[in-house]
């Protein structure tokens, strides 16, 4: 981990595009209020099983900038440590205004690109559109990860 500071900024963009009136966009409203999620200082987020809060996934995201590599040890390590799968998520932003930011100041999400680090790592990255990994993030409740959903598809 870098010791100086890399950006002097901590965006909101992923949690903007992960709250209801944007990801709603991609999934039914009741499947958007499902996607509970908890961000840990905005890098590392846990996605939860809505009404129990039971973790199924650990999210570490940066945002997209054409990097081959982002390092996520120690999320890698968290993940094994609690038996759940863990992901590193890279997103692109846009220019249109996050739909969920009342103060318009956060981008929305275009496109992400995925690959899973915990409890076995890939080296390919799997790329989705919005709706794509909306159906991701549902597909995780289910523990069905291996099943990589398109639009439209049911998880």
């Amino acid at each position: 981990m870098p010791q100086q500071e890399q950006t002097y900024h901590r965006d909101k963009d992923y949690s903007m595009w992960h709250r209801i009136p944007s990801v709603s966009r991609y999934v039914t409203l009741h499947e958007a209020r499902q996607l509970t999620m908890m961000d840990l200082d905005i890098i590392l987020w846990v996605e939860a099983q809505h009404g129990t809060n039971r973790p199924v996934a650990l999210l570490e995201t940066a945002r997209d900038v054409g990097q081959a590599t982002k390092t996520c040890t120690i999320t890698a390590h968290l993940a094994k440590m609690a038996s759940i799968p863990a992901f590193c998520v890279l997103y692109r932003l846009g220019e249109e205004p996050a739909p969920a930011d009342p103060k318009v100041i956060c981008k929305d999400i275009t496109a992400f690109r995925v690959r899973q680090i915990a409890p076995q790592e890939t080296w390919a990255w799997t790329s989705y559109s919005p709706a794509e990994y909306a159906y991701f993030l549902l597909a995780l409740r289910t523990r069905a990860t291996a099943f990589v959903p398109k639009a439209g598809d049911t998880p």
